[in-house]
């Protein structure tokens, strides 16, 4: 089990990073919603991310919040770092800030189904599945993944004890 959640988590990292931080910043649509004084440090978190330095991540994601509390992406971020730190209750409690602020934020629904997958939860990764599903209709790369890692878990069999 050990060994699946492992391989899962680095499967995801890989997509992660080759998506989201194919370059410095994140998409235009994300950066230009964020204030110009928390873009130094939500770029700087990105690459701490991208380098697997996540404590320095979550240092600066705090400071980006706390200049601006409605900052999902950041949130998305934090719970995504902690995730990776093996804190999955502490990712819980910042994806779901991201949805508070923005339920249907791809990448917090995404990531907080990869996360229920990471505790054998499938039930409420599709949960998260049927939300971007209806986010985006026509289909987006982060139903993809999160559809595909469920068909995984659905074929080995992996389940909440």
């Amino acid at each position: 089990m050990r060994f699946i959640t492992s391989a899962i988590t680095s499967v995801i990292l890989i997509v992660f990073s080759s998506v989201v931080f194919a370059s410095d910043s994140s998409t235009p649509s994300q950066m230009s919603a964020m204030p110009q004084m928390s873009d130094s440090n939500f770029s700087q978190a990105q690459k701490f991310i991208n380098n697997k330095e996540y404590d320095k991540a979550i240092s600066l994601l705090e400071k980006v919040v706390s200049a601006d509390p409605k900052n999902a992406d950041a949130y998305n971020l934090m719970g995504y770092s902690y995730r990776q730190l093996g804190k999955l209750d502490e990712g819980i409690k910042y994806y779901q800030k991201a949805l508070d602020i923005n339920p249907n934020h791809k990448g917090a629904n995404e990531y907080l189904g990869e996360l229920y997958l990471m505790q054998g939860d499938i039930p409420k990764a599709e949960e998260r599945l049927q939300v971007l599903e209806k986010v985006c209709p026509t289909g987006c790369l982060e139903s993809k993944i999160l559809k595909d890692h469920i068909e995984i878990f659905k074929k080995k069999g992996i389940q909440k004890n």
